[in-house]
């Protein structure tokens, strides 16, 4: 079992190539090229099986952790990045292999990526706007607002 895709069942992806296997740390997408000596069925099923990797490794990433009590917020976002991704991949080669059921795949990847927004539109206003407010106007009720923002998430 050479290729590392191979393991997509395992929830497991590896480090920057390197030997040790880390789990449920979120994942980007890797660098895989694409050659142009590749047939659309190969370079279709090499983005494929990147994506359903870089879904299936942030995927555990939403499970709060032992040492955590809270999901992690790059996992989220790296899983929506994954759903996009596939979402565009099977646009663009559906239409080429004029195959119907790609289309449907492609918009089901688009329901899971938009439910996912709102969670990310969350992390980002409490990560971004609420970490560091603004010093002037009313303030009072802002430790209210994070611990809400915060149960929310």
């Amino acid at each position: 079992m050479d290729d590392p895709r191979a393991a997509v069942h395992s929830l497991i992806r590896r480090n920057n190539g390197a030997d040790k296997m880390v789990f449920g740390k979120p994942a980007k997408a890797s660098a895989r090229a694409i050659a142009k000596s590749m047939r659309p069925e190969e370079a279709f099923r090499a983005t494929l099986s990147d994506c359903l990797s870089q879904i299936t490794a942030n995927a555990a990433t939403l499970r709060p952790q032992e040492s955590k009590d809270h999901r992690s917020v790059e996992g989220l976002h790296q899983l929506r990045v994954a759903f996009r991704r596939l979402e565009v991949a099977l646009g663009a080669f559906g239409r080429e292999f004029g195959q119907e059921w790609l289309g449907e795949l492609r918009g089901r990847a688009k329901i899971l990526a938009g439910r996912m927004a709102a969670a990310r539109d969350l992390d980002v206003f409490v990560e971004k706007l609420l970490a560091d407010p603004p010093k002037s106007g009313v303030s009072e009720g802002l430790p209210q607002l994070r611990a809400r923002a915060e149960s929310a998430r």
